[in-house]
């Protein structure tokens, strides 16, 4: 008799709130798969204390050339051909614009830091579009984008500790 009532009482309830919370907990859950599968995250290399030290926009192409210091790090990740971004600080006469481009061509020179030490490279900027003369001497940071990753790769590099 006992089970007959619970058997009834089980047949009585009405499950379509917990089916549709799973329903759309499932949904989320493919979602965020497919996206993290799908979808690449750019990667940067960021260079501080990045300064014009030789400005050129009538040659053809117009480049300049930047010394930056770069995380020791990103000496073996940055190579020619990558896209660039050069952000003027206020300090400038051009403060807060945004110069994009890409590397042309990547100098050390003679002087080397401590070990740790942020590493001085000189990198030959090529930018897009030149919309006025990039000053010699104007400063910021020269963000380098080295790759581009799926989150889940990021995260499975989190989980391991890479």
């Amino acid at each position: 008799m006992l089970f007959s009532r619970t058997h009834r009482a089980l047949g009585s309830d009405a499950p379509r709130a917990w089916l549709a919370l799973v329903a759309v907990a499932s949904s989320f859950v493919v979602a965020v798969t497919i996206w993290s599968l799908c979808v690449t995250v750019p990667m940067y290399e960021v260079g501080e204390r990045a300064r014009i030290v030789v400005s050129s926009i009538l040659t053809a192409p117009p480049h300049a050339w930047l010394n930056a210091e770069f995380p020791p790090s990103a000496e073996e990740r940055l190579r020619p051909g990558q896209p660039a971004r050069l952000r003027l600080t206020s300090s400038s006469p051009f403060a807060d614009r945004v110069i994009t481009g890409r590397i042309d061509e990547i100098g050390r020179p003679s002087r080397r830091g401590e070990a740790g030490a942020p590493v001085p490279l000189r990198v030959k900027f090529l930018p897009a579009v030149v919309a006025g003369p990039l000053e010699i001497g104007a400063g910021g940071t020269l963000e380098v984008e080295t790759d581009r990753l799926h989150p889940a790769d990021l995260v499975l590099r989190w989980a391991v500790g890479r």
